[in-house]
């Protein structure tokens, strides 16, 4: 039985080509640190699918806030008022 029949659900094997000059970067870099290219490939997927999740949640925060901002500045002139109001009460 082959490695790749053998693979259980927590792996799937995915096979893509790279330009010439990427490959060359990819080997290089890979003896560099002497780790598999494949090892280095899921590391660098892994970091770029993390910066896009990161920018994704920062954009619907964003969005969120743009979306409230009425209610929040209504908020916060409640809470100026409950301050200033608290304020004269010393």
């Amino acid at each position: 039985m082959s490695s790749l029949s053998t693979k259980t659900k927590e792996h799937k094997v995915f096979n893509f080509g790279l330009p010439l000059e990427l490959y060359k970067e990819l080997d290089e870099i890979s003896r560099y640190l002497n780790i598999t290219k494949a090892n280095l490939a899921r590391e660098a997927l892994k970091k770029f699918i993390d910066k896009a999740k990161k920018k994704q949640i920062q954009h619907d925060l964003e969005e969120a806030y743009k979306a409230n901002y009425d209610l929040l500045e209504k908020e916060a002139e409640d809470w100026d008022y409950v301050s200033i109001a608290g304020m004269n009460d010393l």
